[in-house]
């Protein structure tokens, strides 16, 4: 096996890009770290006026070259200057020694005579010139040595290879200049010079994306791309989650104008470090326009000719919505989720203005502004859109648009478009369903509200005639059973639905019974729903049949009858997925089982089996009996992922009545006994409350790969018992089965912090196939009963007590000596987790409100 998990190697084609993309890195890491180095130490009016510097009218080809030249010019005239005065300097100096000969000769003469007297006419003369030579030679090395200027180191704005590379015409023929040279010390942070700092950064990119172009083939170049791609994580990642500096520039190097996909989230961009001021909690819309980040990709934009799919998740912004709808037009997938984008945004990508109402037009007044503002493009008033010729992205088939910064009006005042009740119908969204025939995906939180709303503007429209819609996937956060009648009557075609619901949500479960009039649905996911109610036993046989995949997330109530309900009206399903609610639990957000049907019962007696059930996802507090009734019958099972999590009393109103209830080898059991998942290829079993994984060992990996002879997948064990060593287990298992992979093979870490990417073949890791690239598991956790447990005797200090499996134990004698004594008696020292099986003792444990704790 390779160093980093995968059992074959990489293409020769990945290796060859791994190495090209290590190359590039170092020169856009380069690039980037001058720059931002820079803006993070501009004074904060300076990093302000930075933000706010825009470049969309600007060459900034012209702009270096016009800065370059008059840094020319000032280090010319500085150079004449000191030339000038270093010739008068000299000047004097000569004028100096000429009036000192005139002096030394009168005095010469003088001394002659004196001499003369004593020593003679011939002897005296030539002691007279000896001394006075010898006087001239140290005047003029003194003077020689004043005539010279002393020659210090200056810094320069720019080295001399910036300067040639921003100088030389023609794209072809420009070096790239070397990006460590760059200084700016000594120069002042003037308007023009953050200009020719921000320029020089877009046409260094330009420059090295027209080199690459020249020199690689584009089916290379997005082959380079599709690597980087496959390294990014498989969760959107905090903002504040830094990202290994140069990626952002590095995408970049790579965009021409015939790459088919691109992707780029905000947290790559190049950041100012600098806190402008105190006082700026939210920035306005033409600061985040002018930013570094999205100039540059705006500039990269302007070549997506090719472009099919587009993903710019908290990036996007109007003017580059209005850039990709009048260049991208081919364009079929965006993602904007997360994005300063509002309803002039929109209505650029689909290429329409807005003149107004279909009411009478009134004549402009010379006193009025006849643009209309951003507060009052959105009046809910029935629209005279223009479409603007060559422009709107006309081919658009999926559209993510969730965390917008929309704002509509709502009784007179502007509020965001998440909590309205309605649509206005001159919004962004109707002119998508309007000018967009092609478009299935409408991925927001007003998907069914927007339907609605085309609707009424259908009818009001009095020019436009009633069609019926192309969606196929449809997402709402607040459903009611009259939206999904219109959206039936609206969508035929409708496939797919998403009911991704607001945590506190007022609405209950009604929608359920307008799910009925979707006659062509085969995928219903619901978030945050209520299964304790008696809406879904009284909708769903009424359309289960049509199911292929149901999905449940952040379930708080698991009853035994749901499920029973569920495998008598959904004979056709594919995919069932019912998650226990992720977020942070508590004791006003408890989990609820109810046992309100015998499931084991039923085992005897009809069968109604999930027959083409092929992948089953279950997390939460899952009993034996529970798992066992549902995976009874379901002989294509090829993916199984079990969460058996039992958290404490205080957050769920049971636990563990059997051993068998806690995952491991006897949970196992109890499921083969009704199905042997012969094809079984994918499996993930974990705990991640920790108290309930003590079971999940190496030994127990290692009898997986042994009993499941077509297993390919094994999920994570980070998850398993905490004294679990990974690397031996991966190992161990590895022995019985070598083709087997784990999540720790691919790149699906969470919680990770990268300081520099990974172009290393022996340890790149790319995308998993399988279900670990949705599944969102949290980290690890513990009580604070648990913590303070493994604080003092260690992990898995309090196992369970089960009623009924008490076996006797001789008790230590009292006289013998044991390093496992204490005065604390046994209960601070219970049996090691992994040497518990059924012929062992298990001690008394200690019990919370008559529910046993780790």
């Amino acid at each position: 096996m390779l160093s980093s998990g995968r059992t074959t190697p990489l293409p020769l084609a990945d290796i060859a890009g791994l190495s090209v993309l290590r190359e590039l890195h170092r020169k856009s890491y380069a690039l980037e770290k001058t720059y931002t180095d820079y803006i993070s130490g501009l004074p904060a009016k300076a990093a302000e006026l930075e933000e706010n510097l825009n470049l969309s009218n600007i060459d900034p080809s012209e702009v270096i070259q016009k800065f370059s030249a008059k840094i020319a010019r000032e280090e010319e005239e500085r150079a004449r200057k000191t030339r000038e005065q270093q010739k008068k300097k000299l000047d004097e100096e000569v004028e100096r020694m000429q009036n000192r000969r005139m002096t030394r000769g009168t005095k010469r003469k003088a001394m002659e005579q004196a001499a003369a007297s004593v020593l003679g006419k011939k002897n005296s003369a030539t002691v007279v010139g000896q001394a006075i030579n010898k006087k001239n030679d140290e005047n003029i090395s003194t003077s020689q040595s004043a005539a010279i200027p002393q020659q210090h180191d200056q810094d320069l704005p720019i080295s001399t290879a910036t300067t040639t590379a921003t100088t030389t015409t023609g794209p072809a023929k420009t070096s790239v200049p070397n990006f460590d040279t760059y200084s700016c010390k000594g120069i002042p942070p003037t308007e023009e010079y953050i200009r020719y700092r921000k320029c020089l950064y877009v046409e260094n990119i330009r420059v090295i994306r027209e080199e690459l172009s020249a020199a690689l083939t584009p089916n290379a170049i997005n082959s380079l791309l599709s690597i980087i791609f496959k390294m990014d994580s498989k969760l959107h990642e905090p903002l504040e989650r830094s990202k290994p500096q140069g990626i952002f520039t590095l995408k970049a190097f790579l965009f021409n104008q015939f790459c088919r996909s691109f992707r780029l989230s905000s947290h790559e961009y190049p950041k100012n470090m600098k806190k402008v001021s105190s006082l700026v909690v939210i920035s306005n819309q033409a600061s985040i326009e002018n930013r570094i980040g999205p100039t540059i990709l705006k500039s990269l934009l302007l070549d997506s000719f090719w472009l099919t799919k587009l993903t710019l998740e908290n990036t996007c912004t109007d003017n580059l919505l209005e850039c990709v709808g009048r260049v991208a037009r081919n364009l079929e997938y965006l993602n904007i989720c997360g994005s300063d984008v509002t309803d002039q945004g929109l209505l650029n990508l689909v290429g329409v203005e807005n003149n107004g109402s279909l009411s009478r037009q009134h004549l402009t007044r010379k006193c009025k502004r006849a643009v209309m503002k951003q507060d009052n493009l959105i009046q809910d008033k029935n629209p005279r859109w223009n479409k603007l010729p060559n422009r709107g992205a006309d081919k658009l088939i999926v559209i993510e648009a969730f965390d917008l910064c929309l704002r509509w009006p709502t009784k007179g005042i502007s509020s965001s478009y998440q909590s309205t009740h309605y649509v206005p119908i001159d919004s962004g969204f109707i002119a998508m369903l309007e000018f967009m025939p092609r478009l299935k995906v409408l991925n927001t939180e007003v998907g069914g509200r927007t339907v609605q709303a085309f609707a009424r503007y259908q009818r009001w429209n009095r020019k436009s005639a009633t069609r019926n819609l192309n969606l196929e996937n449809l997402t709402e956060v607040k459903p009611n059973a009259s939206m999904l009648e219109c959206v039936g009557a609206r969508c035929p075609n409708l496939k797919k639905i998403r009911m991704k619901r607001q945590e506190f949500c007022r609405f209950g479960e009604d929608w359920l019974a307008g799910m009925s009039s979707l006659k062509n649905i085969q995928h219903l996911i619901g978030n945050n729903v209520d299964l304790g109610t008696h809406f879904l036993p009284s909708s769903l046989p009424s359309f289960g049949d049509r199911l292929s995949s149901l999905h449940f997330d952040d379930v708080r109530v698991f009853k035994f009858s749901v499920l029973q309900l569920i495998k008598e009206s959904c004979p056709n399903l594919n995919k069932l997925v019912i998650i226990m609610f992720d977020g942070r639990l508590s004791p006003y957000k408890r989990i609820k089982v109810e046992k309100d049907s015998d499931l084991r019962s039923l085992l005897a007696g009809k069968q109604h089996a999930l027959r083409q059930l092929t992948e089953l996802h279950l997390i939460g507090p899952l009993f034996a009996d529970y798992v066992r009734y549902a995976i009874a019958g379901a002989d294509k099972l090829r993916s199984l992922t079990l969460g058996v999590e039992w958290p404490d009393d205080s957050y769920c109103n049971v636990g563990p009545e059997a051993r068998k209830d806690v995952i491991g080898r006897e949970y196992l059991d109890e499921l083969l006994s009704v199905n042997t998942m012969d094809n079984l290829e994918e499996i993930h079993l974990f705990a991640q409350f920790r108290r309930g994984s003590y079971r999940l060992t190496e030994e127990f990996a290692v009898h997986l790969a042994t009993i499941f002879k077509h297993l390919k997948h094994i999920g994570t064990f980070r998850y398993w018992a905490r004294e679990l060593h990974v690397a031996n287990c991966i190992r161990s298992v590895l022995k019985v089965n070598p083709a087997i992979t784990f999540d720790e093979n691919y790149n699906v870490t969470t919680n990770r912090r990268m300081d520099k990417p990974n172009f290393n073949a022996g340890t790149f890791r790319g995308e998993s196939p399988y279900s670990c690239a949705w599944l969102n598991l949290q980290p690890p956790s513990l009580t604070l009963f648990n913590e303070v447990a493994e604080f003092l005797v260690g992990p898995g200090a309090f196992p369970w007590d089960f009623p009924g499996n008490q076996i006797d134990e001789p008790l230590l004698d009292e006289d013998e000596d044991s390093d496992d004594s204490s005065d604390f008696g046994d209960v601070m020292h219970p049996l090691q987790v992994n040497q518990i099986d059924e012929d062992d003792d298990v001690v008394d444990h200690m019990f919370v409100n008559a529910c046993p704790m780790q």
